[in-house]
Formats: structure tokens, C-alpha cells, sequence
């Protein structure tokens, strides 16, 4: 009687668990990827958080984490504590094993970097189909992200586009910051302004969220570019960041006030654009002790991300 017993509740144990072992194993999944850069086929583990964090179209943030490389591993954490921080924040993660072959540096690596975001440009990688084209990183072992930093309050008078964006206050402007965790020493910072952008809505629309954070959007930046400055930049021992655009405003729209719509369609007003540039580069300061950053801010753009960047040049004051 005692084993029939025995032999029931394990039963109904092994029931009760089966469910969490599934989603455990589904939870994790391994694949594949070729590499332009070794020219060979990497193993990769797909690892899907228990709460994903999505963009505003309802695609999973997404990180791809290069791991075991032949480059200098500046953050001390394990891969196992940096992953597992990833998927605590929400973050889909995609580990690539590089199995520490000679060609995973500097600038080899820029040819996967180039390959891996025209894939997920397209929102996919092998059977995973819900990939963020606008909210998905790159990131060397070692490395964290501080997604959404505010750095600057827009000024809705200078771009109130559409009409309610100035009623609304206006919205602060953010960017990503991509550091070394637990870092050996201090490091430097290459800072970007987008050249996609992050905007308030538009006319048909009205003021709406669909179109915050579009500074990593892949369609318009690393991808659409072939660029792979800023996310290779760790191959060399810095971080990285990416600010959103000074024109918060959408593309080809301007509206100054008492102006007419276009009127800063393409371009940003020097004065505003300089102090936005400017705050931004305190932002990184500011944080950089807990960062493990060094203060030292090299400065990098793209297209119009590069007019912006060039504004922080000169010595005219503003208000901070």
C-alpha cells in the first residue's frame, strides 16, 4: 500500500512538473549562424526572458552577444551573470561562440557585425521571427546596456510637429549607453547621434508613442549603411553610445514656431542643436564613474547624426 502510495504522488509530481520543463526547454534553444569573418559555421543559444521587454510595435528587445573572443574581455563578470542580467531586463539574448578563434578582433569582427544587423533588420534570426528592428543591440561579452537615458528636455517651439507636440510639453530626448560591467580599468566612450530618428507623431496620427526610440532603427542606421563603428568600437577597448537625434522632429518636418511646416525640414537650428549635443556629452560624464567610463567622449555621426555631432566644436556658452 505504502509504495502504491509512493508510486501515485510521484506521479502527480512528475505531472505537476512536466509543464516547467517544457517551457524551460523551450525557453533556451540552440542554432547556428555562419560567419563572414572565420568563413565557418558558429554554434549559437537563443534565450527568451520570462518577461520580455517590446518596442512599441510589440517586437522583443534583442540583444546578440558575441562571446569568447580573441579580444581583450574587458568586463570581469561571467558570460553566465552578464546573460542572465540581460534576460532579468527583458532582453531576448543570442549568443554566438567564437571558441576564441585568432579572427574574432578587430577588424574582422566588423564583417559579422555588418552581416548579423541586415539579418535582424528583417526581424528575424534562424526560426526567432519577433525580433525589434529599432530596439535590438549588439553587445561583446562583458558588456551591459543602459537603454533610455535621458540626456535633454526638448524645446517644443523650436520643432512642434505635429500641432499637439507643443501642448504636450514636448519630450525629453534619450539615448543607449553600451559599457563594460565590472570593468578592468576605465574606458573611454564613442558617442553618436542617430541618423534615423525619434519623433512625436505625425499629422495623420497626432502626437503618439509608436515612434519613440527610433535611434537604433536598422533601416535607417547600422544596417541600411553597412556601419559598424559603434558597435565594433568594444573590439578596441571602448563603449559606446547612440543619442537621439537634436531634431526631434520627423523626418523632412521642421515647424518652427511661427514658421512654416518644413521650414527645418532636413536641417537642425545650430543654437538648439548645440545644446542638446552638449548635454549629452555631460550625460555620459555625469555617469561615468558608474560605468567604468574614463570621461574621455570621442564623437562620431553619420549622414546628418554627423552635422550634429559636429556642433559640439567651438566654445560659444550656453545654459546648462
Amino acid at each position: 500500500m505504502y509504495r502504491t502510495y509512493t508510486h501515485i504522488i510521484a506521479a502527480v509530481i512528475l505531472a505537476m512538473l512536466m509543464p516547467c520543463m517544457a517551457m524551460a526547454k523551450k525557453a533556451k534553444a540552440k542554432t547556428t549562424w555562419h560567419s563572414p569573418a572565420l568563413q565557418t559555421v558558429l554554434g549559437c543559444t537563443v534565450s527568451r526572458p520570462d518577461k520580455p521587454a517590446t518596442d512599441t510595435n510589440g517586437k522583443c528587445m534583442t540583444v546578440v552577444y558575441l562571446e569568447n573572443l580573441a579580444c581583450e574581455k574587458i568586463g570581469r563578470n561571467s558570460n553566465k551573470k552578464d546573460v542572465r542580467w540581460l534576460l532579468d531586463n527583458g532582453y531576448k539574448v543570442i549568443e554566438i561562440d567564437y571558441r576564441h578563434h585568432p579572427r574574432a578582433l578587430a577588424p574582422h569582427l566588423n564583417a559579422d557585425i555588418m552581416a548579423l544587423n541586415d539579418t535582424l533588420a528583417k526581424g528575424c534570426f534562424g526560426s526567432e521571427t519577433d525580433i525589434s528592428d529599432s530596439r535590438c543591440y549588439i553587445l561583446f561579452e562583458g558588456y551591459r546596456i543602459a537603454r533610455d537615458v535621458s540626456y535633454y528636455l526638448d524645446d517644443p517651439t523650436v520643432y512642434n510637429y505635429p500641432d499637439c507636440y507643443a501642448t504636450q510639453h514636448g519630450d525629453s530626448l534619450y539615448m543607449d549607453i553600451v559599457y563594460p560591467a565590472n570593468a578592468a580599468r576605465d574606458v573611454p566612450v564613442l558617442l553618436s547621434f542617430s541618423y534615423s530618428n525619434s519623433y512625436a507623431g505625425t499629422a495623420n496620427e497626432g502626437c503618439t508613442a509608436r515612434y519613440k526610440h527610433r535611434r537604433m532603427f536598422l533601416g535607417y542606421t547600422f544596417s541600411m549603411f553597412d556601419d559598424s563603428i559603434l558597435e565594433g568600437s568594444p573590439a578596441v577597448g571602448m563603449a559606446w553610445a547612440i543619442a537621439d537625434h537634436p531634431k526631434y522632429c520627423d523626418w523632412g518636418r521642421g515647424n518652427p514656431q511661427g514658421g512654416r511646416q518644413k521650414d527645418y525640414g532636413a536641417i537642425e537650428a545650430a543654437d538648439d542643436a548645440a545644446r542638446k549635443v552638449r548635454a549629452a556629452i555631460r550625460t555620459v560624464r555625469n555617469l561615468a564613474p558608474a560605468m567604468c567610463l574614463n570621461g574621455k567622449v570621442a564623437l562620431y555621426g553619420f549622414s546628418r547624426g554627423s552635422t550634429a555631432a559636429s556642433l559640439a566644436i567651438g566654445d560659444k556658452p550656453f545654459e546648462e
